[in-house]
This record gives C-alpha cells, structure tokens and sequence, in this order.
C-alpha cells in the first residue's frame, strides 16, 4: 500500500505497471546510498579516533 500511495504522488501520469517500477528502482538507489553514506561516515570516524 505504501508503495501505491509513493509511485502516484512521485509519478502520476504513468502507467500502473510504470509505476511500481519506478518506484522500486527509486527505493533501492536510496537505500544504496544510505549504506554507502553510512559506510563513509563510519570509516572517516574510525580513521580520525585513533589520535
């Protein structure tokens, strides 16, 4: 449901099946780049708590 709600309020003039393809690819991306934020901000404190 929360998927149906975030493709028509991000993509409302698709497809249905558009849609909930977009949608998808959009949550992964932001999920990829929350890990990858998040591995960046653990090594550079790692890096500089070694003083």
């Amino acid at each position: 449901m929360p998927l149906k709600f975030l493709g028509k309020l991000m993509f409302p003039r698709l497809a249905p099946w558009q849609r909930k393809k977009q949608t998808r690819i959009m949550l992964w991306v932001v999920l990829i780049a929350a890990i990858f934020g998040a591995t960046v901000v653990l090594v550079m404190f790692f890096v500089n708590s070694k003083r």
